[in-house]
Parts: C-alpha cells; structure tokens; sequence
C-alpha cells in the first residue's frame, strides 16, 4: 500500500509555483501547539514546540511497529511543518520584534486521527520522553477558506518581497489581503524546507495569505 503524501495528494496547496494564485482551503485536522516569542531563539519555546510536533506525528507513524493499533490506520508520510503567525497590534510583521510575535505552530494530519488517538500518542512520547509536556498540543479543525499564495524561495527575511506580490496580486483580481486572528485568518507559512540541511538561499516556503472580496468604492 502506498503511503498517503498530502503534499502530492492536495498539489494546488502544497507544490506551489512562485507565481502566486488563489486557492480555497477546506476544513482539514491538524495537530496545533499555540506559543509566543522569537522562532530563532535556539531551545526557545517555538523549537520546543517544532519538536514535540514532530515527534507525536512519527509515534503515530510508527505505531504499528509498535503494538498499537490504531483504527483505520494506513500509512502516511508525515507532513510539513506549517507556522501561523500574528500581532496584537498594527505593526506588521515584517517590522515587529520577533519576541512579539504569537504563533501557532501546526501540522496537517490523516483523517484517522481522533482526539482519543492523539491523547494516546501524546502518553506514549512522554514515556519516552519524561521531561516532554505535551498538554499544550491540541487536535485542532481548521478551514482556511479563500487565499493567495506563493512559493518564496530564500531567507525567511527576504519574504517580505514576495508578500508584496500577493498583495498586488489579490488587488488585480479584485480581492484584498483580510488578515484577522480574530477570526481565524493568517498570515500563513509551510516550510518544505529543512532549515538546518538548506543553504538560506535555496530554502522554500509557501506563503499564503487570507483574502476577501474588496469592498465598493
């Protein structure tokens, strides 16, 4: 049985062009852990939390080496790392200090997954792992809705570029940019890279930011 890829099976939202385009996301099941403070920050709270997301999607991976039986589990390759970021207030995010930055910290997840197989995994990494704390993880439904989105290849900080063109983007085809925490909509990245394996300049990032229809003049 071929292992289940959500980067071949969803290519519209995961093998994107650095063209931007517009894309409607539908609800989906993610493992999510919400955290404040600067990404770069080496054993910081967002590396904590990369990690611990990590490692519960491989406990499930391997579950059936494992004499767990999950029900109707059948095997997947574990998806990309996706980061959902945002400001309490008007800064954006390009000039804010990255120890403002709020985030979410998310992973796309098979359908068989249920909020009882995660509180398994989740005991069962920390029998592994004793020092680990995984009550800040969440089985989390999102539904993204209407979006654009490019792919952004290089530094993180070199970005905001290719935001810009989303944003020109959006207003040509008669959309706007609508980021609103408030309401579940944000400024949104996949990282198809592994920073510590990828020179910065080669490294690739989807960006995908919320839109909605631009309001008459």
């Amino acid at each position: 049985m071929n292992a289940y890829d959500v980067k071949k099976e969803m290519k519209d939202a995961y093998g994107v062009k650095t063209k931007p385009m517009r894309i409607t996301l539908p609800k989906a099941s993610y493992l999510k852990i919400a955290g404040t403070g600067n990404p770069n920050e080496k054993d910081g709270a967002y590396a904590k939390a990369v990690r611990l997301l990590y490692g519960l999607q491989y406990t499930i991976k391997m579950s059936m080496k494992k004499q767990w039986e999950i029900p109707g589990y059948s095997p997947f390759v574990v998806a990309p790392l996706e980061g959902l970021w945002w400001l309490e207030n008007e800064q954006t995010l390009e000039t804010a200090h990255k120890d403002q930055l709020h985030w979410y910290s998310i992973m796309r997840l098979p359908a068989f997954v249920t909020a009882e197989v995660l509180k398994e995994a989740c005991l069962r990494y920390e029998q592994k792992h004793p020092d680990a704390d995984t009550s800040e993880v969440s089985l989390w439904e999102w539904e993204e809705g209407d979006c654009v989105q490019i792919l952004h290849i290089g530094s993180y900080d070199d970005e905001p570029q290719s935001i810009a063109k989303l944003h020109a983007y959006a207003q040509a085809e008669g959309y706007q940019v609508a980021v609103n925490e408030s309401y579940m909509r944000f400024h949104h990245e996949i990282y198809l890279s592994n920073p510590h394996r990828t020179k910065e300049e080669k490294r690739k990032t989807i960006l995908r930011l919320p839109i909605s229809k631009k309001e008459e003049e």
